[in-house]
């Protein structure tokens, strides 16, 4: 039997006193994270509108939940260790316990606790929880950030070589399937025998994608003195409102209908032709400090014989090059109120603040009537379409 090895004193003294250590790690990491939750944001945004890559949504998702996950899991850290500060202050103000003057609850209420008791085993369990948290995040972390790199390797890449899209995502996402399945299960699949070596050879890569030796053997710790009904029941409650963070921060640019919200007719307020989106005009852009996602106009009110229509590059306008080798942007068609606006022209632009690369038109609406009109831009064969209304106000 192999002998366990001694625990070192400086080992022994740091596990008792890591919670200052912690508090440190959590609140840095709360910190951070806000400013990476933006930053990936940014990021995520300008991967939509610049690139088409097999995986991208669930490259942001998954991304996105990892940071979520971070800060569920520090936030809940920060407010076990409060808690367990909390207690120990309580214990030393009143060192002798619950005074035998209490009086007990009558039946069915069940007595949790006896004259002169303290809270010597209440601060002992939020000591240990504190620690579970802490791992806990730090865990889901990881195996997330695997699940993404397997995700690039069984699926995105390959779909990037292979024209027929769907033997490689049936494949794909069953490989994927059976590694978490096992990962959740700590391990079941790897106990079969003869089954195991079939299944090696992905598991042996997949180990090293998923970041999996790193954390194995203290998930087997866990695992072998924690309860399975914890250990699910906390992975579940940390991952799924991380989830549900990572939902409503990316509803609008996934178009997903609204968390919570059980408005039935919340599309279908007015005919669709009558429909504002605030991220047309450049001036409410600039208020939220958003960049452009599609073709915009300076204002939604006009005060000048001018339009000023941007519109940034966008990863979708590509496959207009693959039918005429005409210059991108002088392939698209501009009207208003339906009447084609003749000899268009396009100058290429980067937009000085967000870096967006694109093209500017100018057209010239000194002649049309005070009131509501309609800006259209789509290409001949109305691959792209984007209506713009707005109102001439002189």
């Amino acid at each position: 039997m192999e002998k366990r090895p001694h625990l070192p004193e400086w080992l022994k003294n740091f596990q008792e006193n890591s919670w200052e250590v912690e508090i440190l790690i959590s609140g840095g990491a709360i910190f951070s994270l806000f400013q990476v939750s933006d930053f990936f944001l940014e990021f995520a945004f300008s991967l939509k509108i610049n690139s088409e890559f097999p995986g991208t949504d669930i490259f942001i998702i998954l991304g996105m939940t990892a940071i979520k996950i971070l800060t569920v899991g520090f936030f809940s850290h920060l407010f076990l260790r409060a808690l367990w500060v909390g207690m120990i202050c309580i214990n030393y103000v009143f060192p002798s316990g619950i005074s035998d003057k209490t009086k007990m609850y009558a039946k069915p209420f069940k007595n949790r606790f006896s004259s002169y008791n303290n809270l010597y085993h209440e601060i002992k369990k939020i000591d240990k929880a504190s620690g579970l948290v802490m791992f806990f995040s730090v865990l889901s972390f990881v195996i997330v950030i695997g699940l993404l790199m397997l995700t690039i390797t069984f699926i995105t890449i390959p779909l990037l070589f292979i024209s027929n899209s769907t033997p490689v995502l049936v494949i794909g996402q069953l490989l994927i399937f059976l590694y978490v399945f096992d990962l959740l299960f700590f391990g079941v699949l790897r106990k079969v025998p003869y089954l195991t070596y079939v299944i090696f050879p992905v598991f042996w890569i997949a180990d090293r994608l998923s970041f999996r030796l790193l954390y194995e053997k203290p998930l087997q710790l866990m695992s072998s003195n924690l309860k399975r009904k914890y250990a699910y029941s906390g992975f579940s409650l940390l991952l799924g409102i991380a989830i549900l963070l990572t939902y409503s921060t990316f509803d609008e640019l996934m178009h997903w209908p609204k968390f919570m919200d059980p408005r039935e007719n919340r599309n279908n307020l007015t005919f669709k032709s009558n429909h504002l989106h605030y991220g047309f005009y450049r001036d409410e852009l600039e208020k939220n400090n958003e960049k452009a996602r599609s073709p915009t106009i300076q204002s939604q009110f006009i005060h000048d014989g001018f339009l000023n229509v941007f519109t940034p590059y966008m990863k979708a306008f590509d496959v207009l090059s693959k039918k005429d080798t005409t210059p991108l942007f002088q392939q698209l068609i501009i009207d208003v109120n339906k009447s084609k606006i003749e000899n268009v022209v396009w100058y290429q632009y980067q937009h000085p603040q967000s870096k967006q690369l694109g093209a500017i038109a100018i057209i010239d609406i000194s002649d049309f009537e005070r009131g509501k009109h309609q800006l259209n831009i789509y290409d001949k064969d109305s691959l792209i379409l984007f209506t713009i209304p707005f109102w001439k106000d002189f």
